[in-house]
C-alpha cells in the first residue's frame, strides 16, 4: 500500500497561497509528489506535458473557476479519466452539480480535515490505478484472442497444406499424419508428382516450435515441388541446403523418399532412420549429411530399395521416437503407432492413433510427424 501511494502525483491548483502551501503539505507529509499552481491557468500549462494521478482544485477562482477548468481540460484525451477532487468554501448543491456535470468526481469543503484529504486522495488514486489494471487486462484479452485467432488461421493453413491421405496410384499407397504440440508447428509433409509418373515422399521438420517454423516449413515445401521434380534427391538436398544457409536462420531435418516402379530411392537428411520392412524383418536406413542449412557444401547420397511384395517403408520426425526413448528407435515408434496393423493402404485413422500414442505421455515435446509407403501385394 505505501508504494502505491508513493508512486503517485497530485496537482494541486489554488489561488490562495495560504491554502495552497497547507494542501501541498499535507499530501508532502502522506508522501505524494505534489505539483504546486496558483492559478487555473499555469495548472493547465503543466497538464500539457504531465498527468497526475489526481487533481485537487479549489472551485472559487479568478479568470477561470473549476467548471471552466475541468470542461477545458476533459476535452484532452489524456485528461478524461484524471480523477478531480473540488475545494469548495461554499455548500450551494448548484456550483457542485455544475462542477460535477462539467467532469468533478468529488469534492470537500474547507477547511479540509488532513486525515479526510488524504484519504479521499488514496481513495481515488487507487480508483484510477484499478481501472487502470482493467484496462491493461481488457487490452490483454484481446490481443491475446486476436494472437489465437491468428494461430487458428495458421493451423488450418497448415492443414491445408498437406496431401489428402490416404494417396493410391497403380502399385502404391501413401498414409500420413502430422500432430503439432501446439497450435501449429514446424513438421510438413507431402507428395510430390513429378512429369514422369514417379511420386516423391517429403518430410520436413524444421528446427524450432511454433508459427515461425511452420512458416519456414511451408516455405520449403514449395521450394522441394520447385527442386525435386526432374532432379536427383542429393542435388535436391544440397540446393536447399544453399537456400536456407542464405535465407533463413532455421535449418530442417528433411527426408525424401522418390517412389517409382523399380522401388524406393531415398535421401534422408537429418531425421531417425527410414524404417524398411519386408518378409517380417526391419532395416533402418539412417541419413547422409546435415540437416539443410546447417553446414555448407554438405553432399548427400541416395539408397535405393527394390521393389518387393509387401514393401512396407516408414519416414517420422524425432517428435515420434525422443520423447519415448531412443532419437534412432523408428521401428519402436512404429510398433507403439501399431503403423501397418492396418495396412497404409486401408487409412484407418493414422492421425487418432498417433494421438493415442502422446495420451500416454504428461505433454506432447515436440511435433510429431509420420509417412508411411507401402506396395501393394498385387501390382
Amino acid at each position: 500500500m505505501v508504494a502505491a501511494v508513493v508512486a503517485a502525483s497530485v496537482l494541486v491548483v489554488d489561488d490562495t497561497p495560504s491554502m495552497l502551501r497547507l494542501h501541498t503539505a499535507m499530501l508532502q507529509h502522506a508522501g505524494y509528489v505534489v505539483h504546486s499552481k496558483a492559478s487555473a491557468m499555469e495548472a493547465i500549462g503543466f497538464l500539457e506535458h504531465e498527468v497526475p494521478d489526481v487533481i485537487l482544485l479549489d472551485y472559487m477562482m479568478p479568470v477561470m473557476d473549476a467548471p471552466m477548468f475541468l470542461r477545458a481540460i476533459r476535452k484532452d484525451g489524456r485528461l478524461r479519466d484524471v480523477g478531480v477532487i473540488l475545494l469548495t468554501a461554499s455548500s450551494d448543491e448548484a456550483h457542485i452539480e455544475e462542477a460535477f456535470e462539467a467532469g468533478g468526481n468529488d469534492y470537500l469543503t474547507k477547511p479540509v480535515d488532513r486525515r479526510i484529504l488524504v484519504a479521499r486522495v488514496k481513495a481515488m488514486v487507487d480508483a484510477q490505478r484499478a481501472r487502470l489494471n482493467l484496462d491493461s487486462a481488457k487490452l490483454i484479452s484481446r490481443k491475446h484472442e486476436h494472437l489465437l485467432r491468428e494461430l487458428d488461421e495458421a493451423r488450418r493453413l497448415q492443414a491445408s497444406q498437406l496431401p489428402a491421405c490416404p494417396l493410391r496410384w497403380p502399385g502404391w499407397s501413401v498414409d500420413g499424419a502430422l500432430l503439432p504440440c501446439d497450435m501449429v508447428g514446424g513438421d510438413l509433409f507431402d507428395v510430390i508428382l513429378e512429369a514422369n509418373g514417379d511420386r516423391t515422399v517429403a518430410l520436413i521438420d524444421v528446427s524450432g516450435h511454433g508459427l515461425a517454423a511452420s512458416m519456414v516449413a511451408s516455405s520449403i515445401r514449395s521450394s522441394l515441388r520447385l527442386l525435386v521434380p526432374g532432379r536427383p534427391l542429393p542435388e535436391a538436398l544440397a540446393t536447399l541446403n544453399h537456400h536456407l544457409l542464405r535465407e533463413s536462420e532455421h535449418y530442417a531435418c528433411v527426408a525424401l523418399a522418390r517412389v517409382h516402379r523399380e522401388g524406393v530411392s531415398i535421401a534422408n537428411a537429418g531425421l531417425p532412420p527410414v524404417a524398411v520392412f519386408t518378409d517380417g524383418e526391419c532395416l533402418l536406413l539412417s541419413g547422409h549429411g546435415a540437416p539443410p542449412g546447417l553446414i555448407a557444401g554438405t553432399e548427400y547420397d541416395v539408397v535405393d530399395v527394390p521393389r518387393g511384395r509387401g514393401l512396407r517403408l516408414a519416414m517420422v520426425s524425432d517428435g515420434m521416437t525422443e520423447p519415448f526413448g531412443a532419437a534412432e528407435d523408428t521401428e519402436g515408434a512404429c510398433e507403439r503407432l501399431a503403423a501397418f496393423a492396418h495396412g497404409a493402404a486401408a487409412g484407418r485413422d493414422l492421425l487418432g492413433r498417433l494421438r493415442a500414442m502422446f495420451e500416454r505421455l504428461p505433454e506432447q515435446p515436440d511435433d510429431a510427424t509420420v509417412v508411411l509407403i507401402e506396395a501393394a501385394r498385387n501390382p
